[in-house]
């Protein structure tokens, strides 16, 4: 079975798969940022005995594909009703639901500027189907690429 999110066979981590349309450092570290508050938030959970939001399997894959089939642009499913909602409201849901591993971790702000960065400029995705309708081919998004790369 192909896990989204599983144990490291090898080393004491959690292993994340991404999104692979990161093509700015600040959504690269806001993934990371969130990525190790949802695992301090379930761990926490976890060791107090708390008892996990009980998702089956295809809810959860569904609500995968939405992500990746509209990303930003549409609805997500919201971690916190399971409704679609504004796709911007359920990131901000999801940074308010992980507030406290976030402060542990000195992750606030710059979730924050990730967030707002987000609802300004849209992800890689739509920035690399907006380089791509400007310039009219790949070469014109990879040189979108290496610019916003360079940048950073």
């Amino acid at each position: 079975m192909n896990l989204d999110v599983r144990l490291s066979h090898r080393y004491p981590t959690v292993e994340f798969r991404v999104a692979d349309v990161c093509t700015d450092l600040v959504d690269a570290l806001l993934t990371a940022a969130l990525a190790r508050a949802l695992v301090t938030h379930a761990a926490a959970l976890w060791r107090t005995g708390g008892d996990p939001e009980d998702w089956r399997v295809d809810e959860l894959r569904a609500a995968a594909w939405r992500a990746a089939r509209f990303g930003l642009a549409d609805t997500l499913v919201s971690p916190l009703s399971r409704e679609l909602q504004d796709a911007q409201v359920v990131v901000e849901q999801l940074a308010a639901l992980l507030a406290q591993p976030l402060d542990l971790a000195g992750d606030t702000a710059l979730v924050n500027r990730g967030v707002a960065a987000l609802a300004a400029r849209g992800n890689g995705a739509a920035r690399q189907r907006s380089a791509f309708a400007t310039t009219g081919g790949l070469a014109g998004v990879m040189a979108d690429l290496r610019a916003r790369t360079l940048r950073s």
